[in-house]
C-alpha cells in the first residue's frame, strides 16, 4: 500500500498538469471499481487453483491514472536515471504486458485488477480525445433516473417530493465523492461503497 501511495503521489502530480482534480478523482475511483469488478468476474476462470482471496490496495486506481495520462500524451518523453529517455507509451505497454504475463504465475487477482484499471484509464482518455466531458460522463453514471409518467389517471407523483428525493440522493453522492477526494476510496464505509455501487446500477 505504501508503494501505491508513493507512486500515486508522483503520478498524480504529473497527471494534474494535464487534467483537472475532478478528472483525477474520476480516473482513480472508476479504476478501483472496474479493477475490482474484473477481479471478481475473471479470477475464477484465470487462476490455476481458484480459492477465496481478498483484494487489498488501490493499485487498480493508480494504474488507471498512469495509463490514462500515457494515452493522453503517449509521446511525452521522460528521462529516467540508469535507463535514459523513454516515452510514456513505452511505460504503458510494459505495464500491461507484465500484468498479462504474470496472470498465470502469481497474484492472479492483483494483475486482473491492474488490467481492469488500465482499460478504464485508456477508455476514459479516448473519450476525452473525442471531445466528451468526463464530468458529464460521471454524472450520468450516478444520475438518478427520472420516473416516467404513471399510466393511472387516479394518482400522479408529487413533483415536489420527486425533486426533493433526487436532490437528496445526488447530495449524498457528492458528499461521498468529496470524502474520496480528501481521504481516498479506502476510507469509505461498507454502507457508502454499497450506496455508490447501487447508484451506478440505476
Amino acid at each position: 500500500i505504501f508503494f501505491n501511495l508513493l507512486l500515486l503521489f508522483y503520478v498524480g502530480k504529473f497527471f494534474l498538469q494535464f487534467f483537472s482534480k475532478r478528472d483525477f478523482l474520476i480516473y482513480y475511483f472508476l479504476g478501483v471499481v472496474f479493477g475490482g469488478f474484473l477481479f471478481m468476474i475473471g479470477y475464477q476462470y484465470v487462476a490455476k487453483e481458484p480459492e477465496t482471496v481478498n483484494l487489498v490496495g488501490a493499485s487498480a486506481g493508480v494504474t488507471a491514472v498512469l495509463i490514462g495520462i500515457a494515452t493522453k500524451i503517449p509521446n511525452y518523453a521522460l528521462r529516467l536515471r540508469f535507463i535514459g529517455t523513454i516515452k510514456l507509451w513505452h511505460i504503458a505497454v510494459a505495464i500491461v504486458l507484465l500484468d498479462i504475463l504474470q496472470l498465470f504465475v502469481s497474484n492472479t487477482g492483483g494483475h486482473l485488477a491492474h488490467l481492469g484499471g488500465a482499460a478504464t484509464g485508456f477508455l476514459l482518455s479516448t473519450q476525452l480525445d473525442k471531445g466528451k466531458s468526463l464530468s458529464g460522463f460521471f454524472s450520468k453514471l450516478f444520475q438518478v433516473k427520472k420516473q416516467g409518467p404513471l399510466k393511472t389517471v387516479y394518482k400522479k407523483p408529487n413533483p415536489v417530493n420527486t425533486v426533493k428525493n433526487s436532490s437528496s440522493h445526488q447530495r449524498k453522492i457528492d458528499e461521498i465523492l468529496d470524502k474520496i477526494s480528501k481521504s481516498g476510496y479506502e476510507t469509505l464505509t461498507q454502507k457508502e461503497k454499497d450506496f455508490l455501487f447501487s447508484s451506478g446500477k440505476k
